[in-house]
């Protein structure tokens, strides 16, 4: 049943979306007579580290054999699809990869899929050269695209692809590859390697399913939805995104009954075909972030049978996933496991969670089948790719199957072609990246270097890697040996007793508490941490009484504190706090030389205190690979009074040029000395998000198909560090005032949907850790790689140094409303990060400052608007590519230039486009506000990096002589 397959998602720890892996190694093809795999005369495997990759299913026994030699001791683990997170699970035990194995191959009886082969590559395979009759097994797939076939055919839960099964080949413990039937595995001893699939028959030729989408809340709600549920209907109701408040409803009808629903209240799809039920099926889990829900509770309905109105409490307020479906009988909901939903505790007693789940290959790596004692009839021939001497991370070259995932991240489905390095690596430590920098430099490593990969053994440009979410892709470059730190993961917190250190406004301080952050780590893990309990280590539910600490930071969940902190750090607290780098005390960072050295606004030496300055701020990634930063942050305890009001809705013209309007006025006051200057306590973010259904199936028709509603929605956030101070409480209820006259009124139209719409209320005091957890993003908003949209982009953002002209909110709201009204496949997401307030007056230099007047190397400090963000996710048409180039230059033109300063803009290293070249004024001049910054900057990379081997189409250049 339908309802099987979406919840199975539920149990998948750390599910991520698959990257549309290639269906085979070459991207062909093949249809021939089917025959059962052999065992290679000459079998291959790439073998390094703890990892062995064979190079064909006839190479799998050789490959166990050779684990199984190298690690009597230690038993291995299959891994049978890869990515960061993925690993990073496993990397404790040998590794057989078969991943790699990527072969589809059609046959008169069906069709064969290698170990490697994900659900969805095998859906694209379907969809696109599929008979009709193989096409029949889209009913028997589940919806997880991310997971290999392998594992679910393995998963018990999948029982409609069990039926598609006819043949499984296996891996015995005496290197013989044979064929068995699926219920015949011992998932012990046997290794499986592929999966013949054919189509069972079905019942009927009839409709597939009948679907019913919720459009608002109906009144009455109909019975049928809860306590008259029939055996055919099933309903989910699911969280499905941060700018909306009211879950969406799905009503599933196996087969073609027709439940006779309002069509004022339902939006219907009759499935006509199982590929169009997989597809919607899929497009609805990724959409509502399923793969992220690792906790499903059942509750017992014969003690407590909740209202539909009773279901629909659960959800106010949530940022964070929850899934609730119902079927006869049963009632059962998913989350996040760290982020359980709120239930009285009277019905919490009814829900009870099955810890003795069947293990499976599907599940966490912990859980996994291990494997020893394997026997090979011949021998591989190993192959090995770069090595580096005494280094104890992964090291992947073209050599290595998994390259190609790993140099996927934020910006490779934009700037594809100049994303293509010649190694990554994943160093342990700070040791390890002294190895590999002096590995990739260094004259003496020749040699070394000369490998199948490199056969010059030239030396190669070095760009470290934190979270990937560089807008051009530049942390991983062309040719570029990419150090990539995500298990650099150190999280630590101390008491400390600090006398008179400089602060972020450049006066001594004295300070208490001390975080240590590995630059692997990332927004949300950072932001979760920040706000446990630091001696129980309490889950983060955002209700601590007596703790808790954070720091500026931005939205986005993947960023990583690498990156972020060297180009600032800008967040939703900018204005009350400043930026990120100003609570990050020092760091230590890795030089040219091979050289660890920690380094902070008090070092002694000119140099460390020169490499501190450029670092924050400068040109990221420019000096040397920082592996870890101190930071002493804004406790909540000094800030009993900070409160926020917030509210998401969904988008109309004129909510749009009102909120448009509120935005313009406070960019306008943002400085002190401006007319009834905004106090500095207050930040307000505004965003858009259009087409946040972020439709993955362009070939679905968006009117007829659309499950989860396809909204257009704003986000409107007031955030107060003190609302006692007279003059930032005054002007916060002047702003929520306006809004709700001008932008609320008339909305919401019901008692409950105000009760659903929650948000901040601006009166009561929400912790300063709790709101920064809260305001980053968290699927579905994000998709699970961390991205606002799948689709490929056009990014822009610019400042203002002057305040905006007149019309500028006529101008940019008159573009928001044509883009959001637009039929091309666009989705736009706007942001906004104003001026004035502590981002401009702190980091200036007063303490022995050795000559400099600023305590970084960050621009713009004293813009009245830091950036105004306008982002375009488009289709690959001709005619989306188009549209999007259209609204780009409307927004230079029309925005930018007639009502912001236009010479020289006003730009962000976070948020780089366009010509990226540092050594053009008409470049730099737009990053940099003072000359004497930029050649400050040339002269200290002249000092540490002379052979600019830090070096990306970004960074800063070292000064000619």
């Amino acid at each position: 049943m339908l309802y099987v397959r979406l919840s199975a998602l539920a149990h998948l720890a750390g599910s991520v979306s698959a990257f549309g892996l290639p269906v085979t190694p070459t991207g062909q093809w093949l249809t021939t007579s089917h025959l059962a795999a052999t065992v290679s005369d000459t079998p291959e495997v790439f073998f390094q580290s703890r990892i062995a990759e064979p190079a064909d299913v006839g190479s799998v026994p050789s490959a166990a054999y050779l684990l199984f030699k190298e690690f009597p001791e230690e038993p291995f683990v299959v891994q049978y699809r890869t990515r960061t997170l993925y690993d990073a699970d496993i990397e404790k035990r040998p590794i057989l990869d078969l991943s790699v194995l990527k072969q589809i191959t059609i046959d008169d009886s069906g069709i064969t899929v290698d170990a490697g082969i994900t659900i969805e590559s095998l859906a694209t395979t379907l969809r696109t050269k599929g008979s009709s009759n193989l096409k029949e097994l889209f009913y028997s797939l589940p919806a997880a695209g991310e997971l290999s076939v392998v594992e679910a055919a393995l998963d018990g839960r999948y029982t409609k692809l069990h039926k598609a099964v006819t043949e499984v080949q296996v891996v015995d413990t005496d290197g013989n590859i044979k064929s068995k039937q699926l219920s015949d595995i011992d998932i012990q001893e046997d290794i499986v390697v592929n999966v013949v699939l054919s189509p069972p028959p079905r019942e009927s030729s009839e409709l597939v399913a009948r679907w019913y989408s919720l459009k608002g809340l109906p009144d009455p709600i109909p019975t049928i939805l809860v306590s008259e549920l029939p055996d055919d209907v099933k309903v989910i109701i699911h969280k499905y995104g941060m700018f909306n408040n009211l879950p969406n409803v799905v009503v599933f009808v196996d087969g073609g009954r027709d439940l006779e629903l309002s069509k004022d209240d339902w939006n219907e799809v009759l499935v006509e075909t199982p590929q169009e039920l997989w597809y919607l099926q899929n497009s609805l889990a990724n959409e509502g972030g399923f793969g992220q829900l690792t906790a499903t509770g059942l509750l017992d309905t014969s003690k407590v049978n909740p209202s539909f109105e009773d279901i629909l409490k659960l959800f106010p307020d949530r940022k964070e996933n929850l899934l609730v479906w119902v079927e006869k009988g049963k009632l059962r909901a998913s989350f996040d496991t760290k982020y359980p939903p709120d239930v009285d505790d009277d019905v919490g007693d009814y829900f009870f969670f099955d810890e003795k789940v069947p293990q499976t290959v599907a599940m966490h790596a912990g859980e996994k089948p291990v494997f020893s004692k394997r026997s090979a009839k011949v021998e591989a021939k190993v192959i090995s790719g770069t090595m580096i001497a005494g280094f104890k991370g992964e090291i992947y070259d073209g050599v290595r199957g998994q390259m190609q995932t790993k140099r996927y991240q934020y910006a490779t489905s934009s700037y594809d072609n100049m994303m293509n390095p010649a190694l990554i690596v994943y160093p342990l430590d700070a040791e390890d990246v002294s190895l590999a920098i002096k590995y990739a430099t260094l004259p003496e490593f020749e040699e070394a270097r000369k490998t199948l990969a490199n056969p010059s053994g030239r030396p190669y440009k070095v760009m470290g890697r934190g979270g990937g979410h560089q807008y051009c892709g530049v942390s991983c470059d062309n040719d570029a040996f990419i150090i990539s730190m995500d298990h650099l993961n150190k999280l630590e917190s101390f008491e400390v007793n600090h006398k008179g250190i400089t602060g972020p406004d450049g006066e001594p301080h004295d300070v208490t508490r001390e975080v240590r952050v590995g630059t692997g780590i990332k927004l949300k893990e950072f932001a979760t941490f920040n706000n446990k309990d630091p001696k129980t280590g309490g889950k983060a539910l955002g209700k601590n009484k007596n703790y808790g600490w954070t720091i500026p930071h931005g939205e986005c969940p993947t960023v990583g504190i690498g990156g972020h902190s060297q180009t600032g750090g800008y967040g939703h607290i900018a204005r009350a706090f400043g930026l990120a780098i100003d609570y990050i005390y020092g760091f230590t960072i890795v030089l040219a030389t091979g050289e660890i050295r920690t380094v902070t606004r008090d070092s002694e030496d000119q140099q460390s205190r020169d490499i501190y300055w450029a670092v924050m701020g400068g040109s990221p990634g420019a000096f040397g690979v920082t592996t870890e930063v101190i930071i002493h942050p804004i406790l909540d305890e000094d800030y009993p009074h900070s409160t926020a009001f917030s509210r998401s809705f969904s988008h109309t013209p004129e909510r749009m040029k009102e909120v448009i309007l509120i935005v313009e006025d406070f960019i306008n006051r943002a400085k002190e000395g401006d007319d009834n200057y905004i106090a500095e306590e207050l930040d307000l973010m505004v965003s858009l998000s259009s087409n946040v259904g972020n439709r993955l199936v362009p070939w679905l028709n968006q009117d007829k198909d659309s499950i989860t509603p396809n909204q257009d929605a704003i986000l409107f956030e007031l955030e107060c560090r003190d609302n006692t101070n007279p003059r930032a409480k005054q002007q916060m209820k002047e702003i929520i005032k306006r809004f709700e006259k001008k932008v609320w009124h008339g909305f919401p139209t019901s008692l409950l949907e105000i009760a659903l719409l929650g948000g901040y209320d601006g009166r009561s005091h929400y912790k300063l850790s709790e709101m920064s957890l809260g305001l980053t993003r968290k699927s579905p908003f994000v998709t699970v790689g961390g991205r606002e949209n799948h689709k490929a982009y056009r990014k822009a953002c610019y400042g203002s140094k002057d305040k905006l002209k007149e019309g500028w909110s006529d101008a940019f709201s008159d573009l928001l409303n044509d883009v959001v009204a637009t039929k091309d496949n666009i989705s736009c997401v706007f942001q906004v990060v104003i001026g004035g307030g502590k981002q401009a007056s702190n980091g200036k230099a007063k303490v022995n400052a050795f000559g400099k007047t600023s305590l970084n190397a960050i621009a713009h400090r004293d813009a009245q608007l830091h950036g105004l963000i306008f982002d375009l996710f488009r289709g690959e048409t001709e005619a989306d590519i188009m549209a999007a180039d259209m609204f780009a230059k409307r927004f230079e033109i029309d925005v930018v230039n007639r009502h912001q300063t236009a010479h020289p803009k006003v730009m962000a290293q976070w948020a780089s486009h366009g010509d990226l070249d540092m050594n053009k004024q008409n470049v730099w001049e737009k990053y940099y506000d003072k000359p004497e910054t930029y050649h400050e900057l040339r002269r200290i990379k002249k000092d540490v990096d002379p052979d600019d081997i830090f070096h990306s189409r970004f960074t800063i250049r070292p000064a000619e002589d």
